[in-house]
This record gives structure tokens, sequence and C-alpha cells, in this order.
């Protein structure tokens, strides 16, 4: 074992909701706290929310609760992890990643 703790998913609403923590680290002396959120659907499968690393351990987890059916990435920092993440099945999701850049609403000139 190389010291690293395996990731685990913590129940937020039983049968439904879980999380997952991963310690990203930038740079010397900055560690971010990224979370996967983890829903099971109607249909008994699940929908991943910006994945994390999925080790063994965590990859056994969530095979227990069900079919990955779904894996969004909603910007361009939460798709850091999204190469390696997987469907039930063993395909890749296909990565799509929205951007909106703000531009200040224009006025008319007096």
């Amino acid at each position: 074992m190389s010291g690293i703790l395996p990731r685990m998913l913590t129940t937020i609403v039983a049968d439904t909701l879980w999380a997952a923590h991963h310690d990203l680290r930038m740079m010397p002396g900055v560690l971010l706290n990224c979370r996967m959120t983890v829903l099971r659907l109607a249909d008994g499968g699940l929908l991943l929310h910006s994945p994390i690393p999925i080790d063994d351990p965590l990859a056994a987890q969530l095979e227990a609760l069900g079919p990955v059916r779904h894996i969004v990435a909603p910007n361009k920092f939460h798709h850091l992890f999204l190469a390696a993440a997987r469907f039930s099945d063993g395909s890749q999701p296909l990565a799509c990643v929205h951007t909106h850049t703000a531009t200040p609403a224009s006025t008319p000139s007096a």
C-alpha cells in the first residue's frame, strides 16, 4: 500500500445520494478538496457528478450500488478526472464541457 487511503462513499441520503472525496494537490501548499456526488436514478442506475479518481475500492462500492448510466462534468475544472471515469459496461463517457463567457450588457449611448 502506498500510504494513500482508498476513496470511500459516504451516505448523504439513504439509498439515494452519496459523496466521495479526493484531495487534489495543485502545487506545493495548495490542496483542494474535490467531491464526487453519486445519485441513484429512478431506474436504479447511477449518475456521477464531478468524477474524482476512481480506485478499486470505490469502483467496487459503485458497482454494488448499481450501473453507472450518466457521468456529468459541469465545467472545465470538474472534468479533470473524466477520462478515468467509466460506465458500467466499460465504455468511456463523451466529454462535453460547456463554457460561457459573460459580456457586459450593452447600453445605449447618450
